[in-house]
């Protein structure tokens, strides 16, 4: 496991993790607040990735087209999760998301080995392909608090049969 303590592969401005350069295929973060904007993205090697309990926010891309990440542990403290986060991590198979998570957006399309994702209680809304092409999707339960399934939310989630929608749903977009 790799942390960021001195590790001149982690590059850091203003408690941000702006990008890993590194070839570790296990990495644990924990100098920075924040995992910046595509920091990760396209890491062909890395396989897992642990987030300190310090870190809260999780931008846009932050680990896009990861496609070997097999397991992200996010804390309980992240409150934000920005658009496109996991998008394309194809090897991803279980995903739980923290309470402070109130809506996802885009976050997972294309992860085609996801197959289980836990939800927070505080998830309110689902947004547009948030889980399209994750053709292997078929453990979760949508918790009571969700008011909005976005446009095709599951789009080609062929691996799931049935579904509850929770009876606080007032919105569900088009499949």
């Amino acid at each position: 496991i790799v942390d960021g303590a001195d590790n001149p592969n982690f590059e850091i401005k203003n408690d941000v993790l702006i990008s890993y350069k590194g070839s570790a295929e296990n990495v644990f973060v924990s100098v920075a607040s924040k995992i910046g904007f595509g920091a990760f993205k396209g890491n062909e090697t890395l396989k897992s990735v642990e987030l300190s309990s310090g870190v809260d926010r999780i931008f846009s891309s932050a680990f896009a087209d990861c496609a070997n990440l097999e397991k992200i542990i996010i804390p309980k403290n992240v409150s934000s999760i920005g658009d496109g986060a996991f998008t394309g991590c194809s090897s991803l198979k279980s995903v739980v998301l923290p309470e402070k998570i109130d809506s996802l957006s885009y976050f997972f399309i294309g992860c085609e080995n996801l197959r289980e994702i836990v939800f927070g209680e505080n998830i309110e809304m689902i947004s547009k392909q948030a889980f399209a092409v994750c053709s292997s999707l078929q453990n979760f339960d949508l918790p009571a608090s969700l008011t909005e399934i976005g446009t095709e939310a599951f789009s080609t989630c062929s691996a799931i049969t049935t579904l509850a929608i929770p009876s606080k749903v007032a919105s569900i977009g088009e499949a």
